[in-house]
C-alpha cells in the first residue's frame, strides 16, 4: 500500500541527474587557469551540494582563499558552455517523472537555477516541473527548511502529504528540519554509514522503487 502524495520535491544533481563529469571538467578549467593541479571526479563529487562558491571552497583549502572568487568565475565561465556535454539523466528518472507525472513536482537544489533550468530543457524534463528552485532562489539554502516550506506552501499541499528524494545529507536534513518524509537513493560519495545515522524515511536501491511507496 502506498502513500498517498500530492507533492514530491527532487534533488537535483546526483539525483535527478549525474551531472559530475561536466562539474569536474568546469573545475579543473578553472584550477588549470590558477595554476593547479586538477583534482579527480570524486573528490568533486564529493564536495558538492552546497552551492558552487562552496565546492570551490573545498578544493582549494583554507590556504588558497583569497583565490575563491576568481576561480568561481572561471569555474562559471566554463560551466555555462559545457553544463551538459556530459550529463545525463540518472537511470530510472525518465520513467519514474512519467509515471508521476499527474502529481505536483518540483526541483529544490543548491545548484543554480540558471544551469538546472538549461539542462531539463535539453531533455524536455521541464515539462514535468512547475517550479525550480536553485541556490539563487532564496536567501537561505539546505539544509534550512525555508526553502522547502516555501515549496510546499506555494504548491498548496500539506507537509504530511509532500515526500523529499535526493541522495545526500542535506536531502536527509533539510526534509527533517521541514518534518517531511525523505527518501534517499545513495551516491557514491557519502558514505551509507552517514546516511543511516541520520535515519531518512526510506534508503531506496534506485529511483524506481518510489512506485512501491507513493499512490
Amino acid at each position: 500500500m502506498g502513500m498517498i502524495i500530492d507533492l514530491i520535491v527532487f534533488d537535483f544533481d546526483g539525483t535527478l541527474f549525474d551531472t559530475s563529469e561536466d562539474i569536474t571538467r568546469a573545475m579543473n578549467f578553472a584550477l588549470s587557469k590558477a595554476g593547479f593541479p586538477p583534482v579527480d571526479r570524486t573528490k568533486v563529487w564529493s564536495s558538492t551540494g552546497d552551492g558552487t562558491s562552496l565546492l570551490v571552497e573545498r578544493i582549494l583549502g583554507k590556504n588558497n582563499k583569497h583565490l575563491c572568487n576568481a576561480v568561481l568565475n572561471d569555474f562559471i565561465e566554463y560551466y555555462a558552455s559545457h553544463y551538459a556535454d556530459y550529463t545525463r539523466p540518472m537511470e530510472g528518472v525518465a520513467d519514474i517523472l512519467e509515471k508521476f507525472k499527474a502529481k505536483k513536482m518540483v526541483v529544490l537544489s543548491n545548484k543554480y537555477k540558471e544551469f538546472i533550468d538549461k539542462i531539463l530543457k535539453k531533455f524536455e524534463m521541464h515539462k514535468y516541473f512547475p517550479a525550480v528552485y536553485g541556490k539563487e532562489s532564496f536567501s537561505e539554502s539546505k539544509p534550512h527548511p525555508y526553502p522547502l516550506l516555501y515549496a510546499i506552501k506555494k504548491m498548496e499541499v500539506t507537509t504530511e502529504k509532500t515526500i523529499f528524494v535526493g541522495d545526500s545529507l542535506n536531502d536527509v536534513l533539510i526534509s527533517k528540519n521541514a518534518n517531511v518524509k525523505c527518501f534517499i537513493i545513495p551516491a557514491d560519495v557519502t558514505p551509507i554509514e552517514k546516511i543511516e545515522e541520520l535515519k531518512p524515511y526510506k534508503i531506496l536501491k534506485n529511483i524506481n522503487e518510489l512506485v512501491n511507496f507513493v499512490k
